[in-house]
Parts: structure tokens; C-alpha cells; sequence
């Protein structure tokens, strides 16, 4: 365990040089991380944080903004994902805003959900959304590092697995074939809601060839088939409807935490479930 103080620059300067200083193209961030290449405490802290190294590190003496710019700077250095954990949401939405502005990398804000799953109330397709987005990108494998926030509360709270959100999230590429009717089943199995026009996350319209969808992560699509050919794949305005960028393929991921099963595995699920209870009430009898 290492504990490293950083003295008043950190504590004041650093506070407010870090909202002004973007690590993006900025001679001025370029030098303040020179600065710290310099610092001898610094050192230490880059020491400690090789592959090899199991030890934990405690840094004090740091304003909030203070800990966005080393943390920044670390993971510039160490090239690794990092997850920040916040006290609360207030303070990974910030360190989220500071961070995003001093790094070069990616930066995810992964929001807890404000709703139990046990109220009568549907969580915020936002949230959804940025919550899927950084599965997303796990489960792509990006090898270029990033760094994700996230409040205590979004830790205790389930997600579906890996394997299970792999295997119900839809893969849809230019050229394929795809059985419209088909395609609508397994929209409405995963949570997304049949409309007229599509205006909101969750939803999906289709007319002829043509079918909308706004996925819970991602931009809204619109999928022209050619007979049973994926002739285009685009993305579209919501509030004009028309196309915009043209795109190769397209990830649909469940609207909710939650995805329908198999309806024939459901029923041998329950069957047995029964015979089971049947089971032990004649036992108990």
C-alpha cells in the first residue's frame, strides 16, 4: 500500500487549470503533463502502477477537479481501462465532464438505475441507453483503452450476462437475408413495442420493405429490404424522418434487463417447477 500526498499546486492550481486544459492538441495540458512527469511523487505512483503490481495505491491531498486531472494523466501513461467509482451520481456526472475534456481516450458515465425492479414504474430509456453502450463496447473487445465512472449504487444493481446479452441482442449487415416477419417476433420478444412512427427508444414501425427501430442504445435505423435482401441500413432523424448516414450493419440490444425465453423451454420450466412442488407437498402429506 503506498500513500502519496500532493502538495498545494494539486490542491489549488491543479483545481483550476484542469478546467481549462484539454489533453486534446493543447501545448499548455502537454506541458502541465510534463509537469508531473517531473514531480518525484508522480514517479512513484507510475512505479506502482505496472502489470505486475498488486498494490493498492492512496493518494490524498487532491480536490475533486485535482483527481480528474491525475486520473487522466495515469491512465495517458498506463493505457489501461480504468472504473472510477463515485459517491454518488452528482459526482460521477462531474468527473465524467472533467474527465471527458483532459482525456484522449473514451469516457463512459454508466448511470445507476434510479427505479427497484420491484416498483411498477419502467427505468429511463436513457439510462438504459448509456448503461448498454458501454456493454457494448466491452463485448466488442475495443482494444483502445477507455475509462468508466460510475456511482457505489450501479454496482449492486443486475444486468443481464454476457452470454445471455449476446445471445438475444440482434446482428443485423448489409446483404444479409432477413425474414421480415421473423424480424418483427423477435423485436416484440425483445422488449421493443410495434408503433405507427417511430419517435422513441424502444419502438419500431414497418411499412412494406422498409422498418424503423430505435434501438436502446444507439441511433435510431431505418432497414430497406430488397425482396428478402438487407438492400440498406441507415440512420434517420426522428423528428424529420429522413435518412441521414448510411451504414454497414447495426447491433439491436433487449429494450429492458429482462428478455422473453423460448416460449417450449418456458413451459418445460414451469411443468417441471410444478411437478416438483406436487412432489414435495406429497412428501410433506
Amino acid at each position: 500500500m503506498l500513500g502519496l500526498p500532493f502538495g498545494p499546486f494539486a490542491a489549488k492550481n491543479v483545481t483550476r487549470v484542469c478546467r481549462l486544459l484539454t489533453m486534446r492538441d493543447n501545448v499548455l495540458a502537454q506541458a502541465l503533463h510534463q509537469h508531473f512527469l517531473d514531480c518525484s511523487q508522480y514517479a512513484k505512483i507510475l512505479a506502482r502502477t505496472a502489470k505486475q503490481s498488486r498494490q493498492e495505491l492512496h493518494i490524498t491531498g487532491l480536490s475533486d477537479s485535482a483527481k480528474s486531472l491525475v486520473l487522466s494523466l495515469l491512465h495517458h501513461e498506463i493505457k489501461r481501462p480504468f472504473f472510477l467509482v463515485a459517491p454518488d451520481h452528482h459526482h460521477a456526472a462531474r468527473y465524467h465532464q472533467e474527465i471527458s475534456n483532459l482525456s484522449r481516450f473514451k469516457v463512459f458515465l454508466y448511470p445507476a438505475s434510479e427505479v427497484s425492479p420491484y416498483e411498477q414504474v419502467l427505468q429511463s430509456p436513457d439510462t438504459i441507453a448509456q448503461q448498454m453502450e458501454l456493454l457494448q463496447h466491452i463485448i466488442n473487445g475495443d482494444p483502445d483503452p477507455y475509462i468508466v465512472i460510475l456511482p457505489a449504487r450501479a454496482l449492486m444493481q443486475r444486468v443481464l450476462d454476457r452470454e445471455t446479452l449476446v445471445k438475444n441482442t440482434l446482428k443485423l449487415k448489409k446483404g444479409d437475408s432477413l425474414d421480415l416477419n421473423v424480424l418483427r417476433l423477435e423485436l416484440v420478444r425483445l422488449g421493443y413495442s410495434k408503433e405507427s412512427i417511430v419517435t422513441l427508444r424502444g419502438e419500431f414501425s414497418s411499412r412494406g420493405d422498409i422498418i424503423d427501430i430505435y434501438p436502446s442504445a444507439g441511433s435510431p435505423v431505418r432497414i430497406e429490404l430488397f425482396g428478402e435482401e438487407i438492400e440498406s441500413i441507415r440512420n434517420f432523424s426522428v423528428e424529420t424522418q429522413r435518412s441521414i448516414e448510411e451504414l454497414t450493419d447495426v447491433e439491436i440490444f433487449p429494450r429492458w434487463w429482462c428478455v422473453l425465453e423460448d416460449s417450449d423451454l418456458v413451459m418445460t420450466r414451469l411443468r417441471e417447477a410444478g411437478e416438483e412442488a406436487a412432489k414435495n407437498l406429497s412428501d410433506s402429506a
